[in-house]
């Protein structure tokens, strides 16, 4: 039910958000850095460097203004800001203080690239970064809307298996009475269930049976002839088949458990 729940509340979502963004993101990651630059840049001598990366795409036809990335750990070096569609990309601003990164506008078809730098020694666990565009915020239902927007054959799966979900338990269900229907209107069908009725627990099964005293008790208690037994043993009569030492019989489970 969640993720019904869920394709629902995307629904209501896209006719509420005038905005459309394709969001994502990667988590902090190390990288080695080599020692030269190190020594020269890193007063700990630290030869590793964490970074994250943030994409805001602009899938709508607006232009999208005053774009806040929030950030919640401090970075140890100024991110590296990039578009698309600019070479020296320079309408933003880092304020430090804020721990923010401010985005002037984005045009529609624009995408703006974050490359942040966060402090080792005071990185949070979720540093995934708020989006708040005019002052509203973007929640993980318009993250998903700016997902679906962009890959719509992710979306139309998505809602083909929320379908299926909801229609097979129908199926079932109605395909079950159907199949009950038909047998009920079967004249033959009722006789074939009192036939089974009947012999329930008394299917056959190969057991080897020791030639021996008690032999004849078990031919007579097989439901399938003598000849059968005959062959599948590969002989040509009683006489022969006495000859073994064991021999294979089809036995039912009744005589099974009133011999054992």
């Amino acid at each position: 039910m969640n993720l019904i729940t869920s394709i629902l509340n995307l629904l209501r979502l896209k006719e509420k958000v005038q905005s459309s963004v394709h969001f994502s993101y990667i988590e902090p990651m190390i990288h080695p850095i080599p020692r030269e630059v190190s020594e020269k840049h890193f007063n700990n001598g630290d030869y590793r460097l964490l970074t994250s990366y943030v994409g805001l795409e602009n899938i709508s036809n607006k232009v999208l203004t005053d774009v806040r990335v929030k950030l919640k750990s401090p970075l140890g070096f100024a991110p590296i800001v990039e578009s698309n569609e600019a070479k020296n990309y320079d309408c933003y601003e880092f304020n430090e203080d804020l721990n923010e990164v401010v985005i002037k506008k984005i045009d529609p078809k624009e995408s703006i690239y974050l490359n942040l730098f966060p402090s080792p020694s005071k990185l949070v666990k979720d540093f995934e970064p708020d989006i708040i565009i005019n002052g509203e915020l973007l929640t993980r239902g318009m993250k998903r809307i700016g997902f679906y927007s962009k890959n719509p054959s992710l979306a139309a799966l998505s809602l083909f298996t929320v379908a299926l979900m909801l229609f097979l338990p129908f199926f079932m269900i109605y395909s079950n009475e159907f199949i009950d229907y038909i047998r009920s209107t079967d004249p033959s069908y009722e006789l074939i269930q009192e036939a089974h009725e009947r012999i329930k627990g008394e299917y056959c099964t190969y057991q080897p049976i020791e030639v021996g005293p008690y032999l004849d008790w078990y031919l007579d208690r097989s439901p399938m002839p003598r000849e059968y037994t005959y062959r599948i043993n590969g002989v040509a009569d009683y006489e022969e088949l006495v000859t073994k030492s064991e021999a294979v019989l089809c036995l039912t489970n009744t005589v099974n458990k009133r011999v054992n």
